[in-house]
């Protein structure tokens, strides 16, 4: 499907932006197909993980928190692991950042991007 291949794309190079509009995109058209537990899964996690970065890029821990840990409950994936990984580090928990960003990049395989690579490192040198 288009749609998968345009997802991997943006999360091999990085782009956060366009990967949660595909996550939206990809959940508006398993709605139109009918299949709403597909779609709403979309939904709310590219919605999720919009609204945690935003919160975190604020420094508003308390309102990140609920979404991190609405994000920590969904099946594992890349986004999901690195808003999580963020969110540990920025709480002065470096281990848990680089355990879950660790995890992330096996999900990631050859997909793992340059900017995701970056954030590990930062995370392993605290």
């Amino acid at each position: 499907m288009d749609l998968d291949m345009a997802l991997k794309a943006f999360r091999e190079i990085g782009d956060r932006r366009n990967e949660a509009m595909m996550l939206n995109n990809t959940g508006y058209l398993r709605r139109r197909q009918g299949r709403m537990d597909e779609a709403e899964d979309y939904h709310l996690r590219s919605l999720e993980a919009k609204l945690a970065n935003a919160h975190l890029d604020q420094m508003d821990m308390e309102a990140a928190a609920p979404l991190v840990g609405a994000l920590s409950g969904q099946p594992s994936n890349v986004r999901s692991l690195e808003v999580q990984a963020r969110f540990a580090f920025l709480r002065d928990d470096a281990e848990a950042a680089v355990r879950l960003m660790s995890e992330a990049r096996t999900l990631a395989g050859e997909h793992w991007a340059d900017e995701s690579e970056t954030a590990l490192q930062k995370y392993q040198e605290k």
